[in-house]
């Protein structure tokens, strides 16, 4: 869905276009017809199995604006074409090997079986950078596709510090004023407060960048970066990887034991104040938390692989005027 949805559709014939340079031969042209095909039949009579109106609210969430139905029945089904196929493989190699049950490893297995999916969904294909992406630009994405990209990860970027500052992690522990002195919590979380104040300046920015760019001309998104380092706004993130890491190291060390975030959940009452909150909290904040606040730290560095690809498109551009 986040890949179908990474050229921010506005029409059906987005995400047949978004198919069509980015599916494999003839995956692309058999998921099409899927899709023409349920667009055809509409909302009265669906020949989908994968419920499209819970998928539209879904949808609408990841693009952060409203899309015609249309267009999420056409996403919908191309994702049911690509899941179907996918279980008849996975369901005759269980068949054949006499198992019950499709297991994840099945389903791997099953991948690598076909050409076409394999070459799909392969790992290197999967996780490779912006920076190789980049060597084939000119025949894969566009420059605007790309920014329409970046601006994807960067509304999902917002929504994930979100959730950790004010729905699942640091409003508890603020909420347990007689638990957790303001020390406590800075020491956890840092200055991340300050860091999703930038991520929603910045996205701001490139909106606007996006919304004042001429017809036919590409969105400068440069400029964004300029502005907020001419500001030496992204000094939030020094300070933040600074005691992030830091306090990895000592949550790390000797299995975690001495470490600040351990030191406050073994305090007297916190277990039982996690669990009032709901069941496992505990667990989560210990396990999950030190985690996610990585985040900030990697997406940081994904804003120099972002400048990476920015610099190979003008200098492509340079080399087609000489």
């Amino acid at each position: 869905m986040y890949h179908l949805c990474a050229c921010q559709p506005r029409t059906v014939a987005d995400v047949e276009d978004r198919v069509t340079k980015t599916f494999p031969d003839p995956i692309d042209k058999w998921a099409i017809s899927d899709a023409q095909d349920a667009i055809a039949k509409g909302r009265k009579k669906s020949p989908l199995v994968l419920p499209a109106d819970k998928v539209h609210p879904l949808i609408k969430d990841i693009l952060c604006y409203k899309v015609d139905y249309q267009v999420s029945l056409y996403i919908v089904a191309v994702m049911e074409y690509i899941s179907a196929d996918i279980i008849k493989l996975a369901g005759n190699y269980v068949k054949n090997i006499r198992h019950m049950e499709i297991t994840c490893q099945d389903i791997k297995v099953a991948l690598f079986a076909d050409k076409v999916l394999m070459d799909m969904f392969h790992p290197d294909d999967m996780e490779a950078s912006l920076e190789e992406e980049s060597s084939g630009i000119d025949e894969m994405l566009t420059y605007e596709e790309v920014v329409r990209e970046m601006m994807v990860a960067e509304y999902k970027y917002n929504r994930d510090l979100n959730m950790i500052i004010k729905v699942v992690f640091r409003a508890p522990f603020i909420e347990a004023k007689h638990l957790f002195s303001q020390e406590d919590i800075d020491k956890i979380f840092s200055n991340i407060t300050e860091v999703y104040d930038f991520a929603v300046m910045f996205t701001g920015l490139l909106d606007a960048a996006l919304e004042t760019a001429e017809e036919g001309k590409p969105p400068n998104i440069g400029e964004c970066f300029e502005e907020m380092a001419e500001a030496a706004e992204f000094e939030v993130y020094e300070q933040f990887a600074q005691e992030q890491t830091a306090l990895a190291s000592k949550l790390y060390r000797h299995l975690g034991i001495g470490g600040k975030l351990y030191e406050l959940l073994a305090r007297p009452n916190v277990a039982e104040y996690f669990r009032s909150k709901r069941p496992k909290f505990k667990e989560t904040v210990q396990y999950c938390l030190p985690k996610l606040l990585m985040t900030p730290i990697y997406h940081c560095m994904h804003y120099f692989d972002v400048l990476k690809v920015r610099a190979t498109f003008v200098n492509w551009d340079l080399k087609m005027a000489q």
